[in-house]
């Protein structure tokens, strides 16, 4: 995973010469290569052909098959490695939606203030984070008590961010030529991104750190897993 808040969430920022033209310098060094369904009843890891659950006690099935031969130490670390995935994940989740709500509200009360209410600026900034909240879910949501983590809708977040990114840019590119305003919209969303940037980073790239140190422990402990199992 390469950074995936900064793009993702401050791609309004810093992607374009429109915005800022510094770039995150923290690099995930890991991309996930696992999809994980959590339900009530179970932690199901699955890759390419292969397929583990996870039951609350500690037991595990891998392709359809009981581990019967799995020591009580392995069954143990089993058993606290499906809790904490009932728990984390549904949290970063929950994290980052509010990450994306805090920083829109917080540029939509600043564009308000500062460019005299501009509506259709407003509206587009609403549109862009509607977009990028329903990517982010596309990678990881709960519905009906159950969490689904997509590992390849994660590891494209980056691109498909910056291309939701793009489209806004030049539909708000397009609407100031046509009002005669570029310049001036130019200037001004410049100036906010840059002061209104520092405000934030910092809150973002710790928990891009957070997401980076999560999914690290995720993947080391699945291929733990997959390593062990036949």
């Amino acid at each position: 995973m390469r950074n995936i808040l900064p793009i993702i969430l401050l791609s309004l920022l810093s992607m374009t010469s429109f915005f800022v033209q510094s770039k995150p310098k923290f690099i995930c060094p890991v991309n996930p290569s696992y999809d994980i369904t959590v339900t009530p009843q179970t932690v199901l890891i699955t890759q390419q052909d292969k397929n583990i659950i996870i039951y609350p006690n500690g037991q595990i099935w891998v392709n359809g098959n009981h581990l019967a031969k799995l020591s009580s130490k392995d069954q143990v670390m089993a058993q606290k490695y499906q809790s904490y995935l009932r728990t984390r994940l549904p949290q970063l989740e929950k994290e980052a939606n509010g990450h994306l709500i805090d920083l829109k509200n917080h540029f939509d009360s600043v564009i308000a203030n500062r460019l005299e209410s501009n509506t259709y600026l407003s509206n587009e900034l609403n549109a862009l984070f509607d977009k990028l909240i329903i990517l982010f879910h596309k990678s990881i949501s709960t519905k009906n008590n159950t969490t689904k983590f997509n590992h390849n809708e994660y590891n494209l977040l980056r691109s498909n961010g910056e291309k939701i990114v793009k489209d806004t840019f030049f539909s708000l590119i397009g609407s100031s030529i046509k009002n005669m305003d570029l310049f001036k919209n130019y200037r001004n969303l410049k100036a906010i991104a840059n002061q209104e940037w520092r405000k934030k980073k910092q809150k973002l790239k710790d928990f891009d750190q957070t997401l980076c140190q999560d999914f690290t422990f995720i993947e080391e402990r699945n291929n733990e897993f997959f390593t062990q199992v036949p």
